[in-house]
């Protein structure tokens, strides 16, 4: 009898405990700050931002500004003039009426020739001009536009791709006397005396890939920089990157630090300060994004932290069902290239972010890990002529004169230490889609 009455007490004991540890599950509240502590205090992160978020018109950046004077010949305009900018923000003042036929133009102008990087998003460069304009929504990509003044004395802007050989114009309010203006400045100092070293046979002047290059020397300012390195740079980009969820342990080798989820890789290269993350993304899908590649990236940066220091869209590539978008660092209106005093693992550019996107999927992303922040120095250097560039190249045995696509001034970076930064004028010269620095130095070109 007592045996029973053990059992009976036994099992009404477990069904007690049983529903007080099911009452303690269903009614316990974790402590979120204490985790979110241990875990490397993603809280802290939640709504912080290294840099900013830009729109896309934030990040156009034309290669170069040509003065097309009619009879009068042509000029390039000196980007590190005021009148440079200047000159962008008076066109940037207008509206646009409507679309008109497509006017290609012959090589004879009047008018401002702007050049960009690579083929962009005709709607974008619309935004970028009239951001009230919405009457036309267009998938094209444009590389040039010239705006120029007609017969009828009126202002057309006229967009073209000189890979896909298409036109398309629009008339904008405009006074063709405020553009002759541009056109005619006084200040004569801002433009710089031109030759083309490199002609193309066609009839109409967008179309034509000639090679423009000041014939005289610039005075050009090189600057010495010290690089600032946020320690939490690279953490809040990873919570990003990781969707807000626990960031996972690093695993460190050779100065790399990997995080990996299993699916999503994210690596710190501390020797050069650089992020890169990868999202393989694998699918018997051919399914493709509408939107452009340039949108995407912008947006996926804004997203993972923002924009930081002065960036421009540079390049394009295509390939298949994979796109990648590339922004180049920019320092008054002049590329920045990176120049290494010795070979590494790595030949990644530092001076460029890049997103890149299979199908619907961004499957990759690299950014550097540090912003420019005070200057030591700034001093001025007289650069030699882009004519003198060319002819330097022509000379060499390295370097095949009728594949060169274009040439521009910019600054090569030399990285001296992982807190400073030497920028220097130099000339560099484009081929198969790739930018290298001419044979000489800048310092041998200079007089």
């Amino acid at each position: 009898m007592k045996y029973e009455q053990f059992k009976t007490a036994t099992l009404v004991a477990l069904i007690g405990l049983s529903l007080f540890f099911t009452y303690q599950l269903w009614t316990y509240q974790p402590n979120l700050q204490a985790l979110e502590g241990e875990s490397g205090e993603s809280g802290n992160y939640a709504d912080s931002m290294i840099g900013e978020e830009r729109l896309i018109t934030d990040l156009i950046q034309p290669s170069s500004v040509i003065l097309h004077k009619d009879l009068e010949g042509y000029a390039l305009m000196n980007p590190l003039n005021s009148r440079y900018d200047q000159t962008l923000t008076t066109l940037r003042q207008y509206q646009f009426e409507h679309a008109i036929s497509a006017d290609p133009v012959t090589t004879s102008a009047e008018g401002i020739e702007l050049r960009f990087p690579d083929e962009l998003p005709l709607q974008s460069l619309l935004a970028y001009f009239d951001g009230n304009y919405d009457q036309m929504n267009t998938s094209r990509e444009v590389n040039r536009l010239l705006i120029y003044v007609t017969e009828e004395d009126t202002v057309n802007f006229t967009f073209a791709s000189s890979e896909k050989e298409e036109f398309m114009s629009l008339r904008t309010t405009m006074p063709a006397s405020d553009l002759k203006n541009l056109i005619y400045a006084t200040d004569t100092e801002s433009e710089l005396a031109t030759e083309v070293v490199k002609e193309n046979d066609s009839t109409y002047l967008l179309l034509r890939n000639d090679i423009y290059v000041p014939t005289e020397k610039q005075v050009v300012r090189i600057y010495d920089y010290r690089l600032r390195n946020d320690e939490e740079m690279p953490m809040l980009i990873n919570q990003r990157l990781f969707n807000d969820t626990d960031v996972p342990r690093a695993n460190q080798l050779n100065g790399e630090y990997l995080f990996t989820d299993g699916s999503r890789t994210v690596t710190h290269d501390s020797t050069i300060s650089y992020l890169n993350y990868s999202y393989p993304y694998s699918t018997d899908s051919q399914e493709e994004s509408n939107r452009h590649i340039v949108e995407v990236a912008q947006e996926f940066i804004n997203v993972t932290g923002g924009w930081t220091d002065q960036y421009a869209i540079d390049q394009v590539n295509k390939k298949d069902a994979t796109d990648q978008a590339e922004f180049r660092l920019y320092v008054n209106h002049l590329p920045v290239f990176e120049h290494r005093l010795t070979t590494t693992s790595s030949d990644q550019d530092r001076m460029k972010m890049y997103v890149t996107r299979a199908g619907t999927q961004v499957v990759s992303m690299g950014r550097p890990l540090f912003q420019l922040e005070d200057r030591y120095t700034e001093q001025e250097r007289e650069v030699s002529s882009g004519l003198d560039a060319v002819n330097q190249m022509k000379k060499s045995s390295t370097i095949l004169w009728e594949d060169v696509t274009d040439i521009r001034l910019g600054y090569k970076a030399t990285m001296t230490s992982s807190k400073r930064a030497d920028l220097t004028p130099t000339w560099f010269y484009q081929l198969d889609g790739e930018w290298e620095a001419v044979v000489r130095s800048d310092e041998e070109l200079t007089e």
